[in-house]
């Protein structure tokens, strides 16, 4: 299983091995407003300037889909 974690804008993600996989952040109306893809074993994204809000995460690899929410506040 991967592991994430947010500090203010910086997400990351970590896997216990190297894999390919896609991140994707939504937001509360379901507009997609982060999509990445990423080849290694994790990845530290700085994501845009977020309004303040509720947003899901999504992490997807080869055989699995992972997802969970974070809240934006400033």
């Amino acid at each position: 299983l991967p592991t994430a974690s947010i500090d203010g804008l910086v997400l990351t993600i970590d896997f216990v091995s190297s894999t390919t996989f896609e991140v994707a952040v939504v937001n509360a109306s379901g507009v997609v407003v982060y999509t990445g893809v990423y080849s290694a074993q994790g990845a530290v994204i700085i994501l845009p300037n977020l309004p303040v809000g509720e947003y899901q995460l999504e992490i997807e690899d080869a055989e699995h889909l992972y997802g969970g929410e974070f809240e934006v506040k400033y």
